[in-house]
């Protein structure tokens, strides 16, 4: 009898061991491995409305203002190697009138041999060639596969988003510069101001919507080129279809070769559909109404007032500089609506929406940490309707470490018969190179330099095959940064810059000099600039050459109270000169940011 109690205990035990030891590995491979987040909000509301009760309803409280007990909310999960090799990312949302972005699913599955990717991803490919790349949102799958010294990958996406980049001129403001596209992609919009990256939160704003940027501390002047690459969701842009894939082959150590190919589907017609936008009155005439989408101007436009009809050019009449805004030419209570019945102009695509294919070849050669080289061709093959466009891309870049030197150079041959398939980016047609180099030179002074001179061919599609406008711009930057201590640091920068497109020259050269400090989470600058720009002002008979100065002084604070909340202010006054007039613009802004 003792035995068989001394059993049945041991048998206990062991299995309360295999259930705590089980336990364990529920909660190591599974649970705590997956993330559940969200939120719901209940609501009761009660209005009287003057003036068009339908109006109110559809664009209150995401289309549901006639309701008075709403709910809504959106959930989240999302798992990271559940069991070792899950990964998974869904969004759900309750809002009537959701963003299409706001409704996800994205399965994975990562192995030591590879990966793969299914639902709504991220979709690159191009291996490690740049002139052959691709990066859209999309839907589709996409893997990646690791056999011996080969790396494969594999991509078949479809999607209604549109990819573009656009190049705009400062025009002396902050903004807001139209991106001609609307309801951009989150996440897909990429902004450089004279080929320096500008960062979302801290050197602009953007409205995703509308489709514009604003700058939060500075103006662009004329001769300073804005580059911007988003993805967009227009109503009347076709699906597409784009397949690629690519092989790495690690000949030897530090050496790889690659081959990758890439196909665009020709995009067909899907028949243009109309849309409503309403609005109420905005008061004085001045005042612009923003169009989501650019309309197709062939197609009717239909404009009322309280069901009243509105005649362009008499009654209101659209922007010459953005065809998305419109404006009245008399006084508009908050009282009227205003709805306008259009036709939203479809994406263009590049180049007639041809189907195109692009093949690359790279080899890299790592021969040690600190150097490395990369070579790449590219050749694409352009389907039109006056037959097909052939292009030879080059492009090679050379990167070292040399004790206390950092020195980087590129090169790349793009010409203007050289198209690729449609994804966000900055790589455009152009022959030329850049230099940058960047020097320890100890006692904590750090000296850089860079410069570049490309000469710009911008391609574009008519009745008579691809044409180019042409172009050329050069730049240099000199930065030095003396760091006195963990608090305190010096830093002066000047650079110029100089461009000719299609006739039209321009040049500028800029001056920075500065202080910043930091104590206990309070972060100060002072910097004073000084700017001499050319430019020209178009005539009757052409143009002439404009010379402008603009001088001024910033003061930025910024205190980072924990992990969580920060506070800047920016504090400036610009004086501005040119055809013998002087100006003064003052700027002043607050912003508080606290991430939940």
């Amino acid at each position: 009898m003792k035995r068989l109690v001394l059993a049945i205990l041991a048998t206990a035990a062991a299995s309360a061991s295999a259930g705590e030891a089980w336990l364990d590995w529920l909660n190591a491979q599974v649970l705590d491995k997956v993330r559940v987040s969200g939120q719901r909000t209940f609501a009761f509301r009660s209005h009287r409305v003057d003036g068009s009760r339908e109006a109110f309803n559809q664009l209150n409280y995401f289309g549901e203002g006639d309701r008075t007990f709403t709910r809504t909310g959106d959930v989240t999960l999302a798992g990271d190697k559940v069991l070792g090799f899950l990964t998974f990312d869904v969004r759900l949302s309750s809002y009537k009138y959701a963003s299409p972005d706001a409704q996800r699913v994205t399965l994975g599955l990562e192995r030591s041999w590879g990966k793969v990717q299914l639902g709504d991803i991220h979709a690159t490919a191009g291996g490690g060639n740049e002139l052959v790349s691709m990066r859209r949102f999309a839907q589709g799958a996409q893997a990646e596969l690791r056999i011996g010294d080969f790396r494969l990958t594999g991509v078949a996406t479809r999607s209604k988003t549109s990819a573009r980049t656009i190049s705009i001129n400062g025009n002396n403001s902050a903004g807001p510069y139209h991106l001609n596209g609307s309801r951009i992609v989150d996440g897909s919009l990429r902004v450089r101001v004279d080929g320096v990256d500008q960062a979302l939160g801290l050197d602009y704003v953007a409205n995703y919507e509308i489709g514009t940027i604003t700058f939060l501390n500075r103006v662009i002047p004329p001769t300073s080129v804005i580059t911007v690459t988003y993805e967009s969701r227009g109503l009347n842009n076709a699906a597409g279809e784009i397949y690629g894939g690519s092989v790495v082959w690690q000949a030897a150590r530090g050496v790889e070769v690659g081959l990758t190919r890439i196909e665009q589907k020709a995009v067909g017609s899907t028949g243009l559909s109309q849309t409503t936008e309403e609005f109420e009155g905005f008061g004085p005439p001045d005042v612009p109404y923003f169009l989501l989408q650019p309309p197709l101007k062939d197609r009717p436009i239909l404009v009322t007032v309280d069901n009243v009809p509105q005649v362009e050019g008499v009654d209101y009449f659209f922007d010459a500089e953005n065809e998305q805004v419109f404006y009245f030419r008399r006084f508009m209570p908050r009282t009227s609506i205003i709805r306008v019945t259009y036709t939203p102009k479809p994406s263009p695509g590049s180049f007639g929406n041809g189907g195109r294919v692009v093949h690359g070849f790279d080899v890299s050669w790592q021969p040690t940490e600190k150097m490395r080289l990369d070579v790449n061709l590219a050749e694409s093959r352009l389907q039109t309707p006056l037959g097909a466009e052939r292009g030879l891309a080059k492009s090679a870049s050379f990167s070292t470490e040399w004790g206390r030197l950092n020195a980087r150079l590129s090169w790349s041959d793009i010409p203007s018969n050289f198209v690729s398939v449609e994804s966000t980016g900055f790589r455009r047609n152009q022959t030329g190179g850049d230099l940058s180099l960047e020097y320890d030179a100890g006692k904590n002074l750090r000296l850089s330099f860079s410069g570049s001179k490309y000469k710009i061919s911008t391609p574009t599609y008519t009745s008579e095959g691809l044409q180019a406008v042409r172009g050329e711009t050069s730049d240099m930057r000199l930065r030095a940064t003396y760091q006195l201590s963990e608090r305190l640091r010096y830093f002066v920068e000047g650079g110029a810059f100089s461009g000719n497109y299609d006739g039209r020259p321009n040049s500028s050269t800029n001056l920075v000099a500065g202080v910043e400090t930091r104590s206990r989470g309070f972060t100060t600058s002072i910097e004073a600039t000084h700017q001499q720009v050319r430019s020209p002002k178009f005539t009757q008979g052409g143009f002439d050459m404009v010379s402008a100065n603009v001088t001024g002084v910033r003061l930025s604070n910024s205190y980072k109270a924990n992990e969580r909340l920060q506070l800047t202010s920016r504090i400036g006054y610009n004086t501005v000169t040119t055809d013998g007039k002087e100006s003064a613009g003052r700027d002043l802004s607050f912003s508080a940011a606290y991430q939940f």
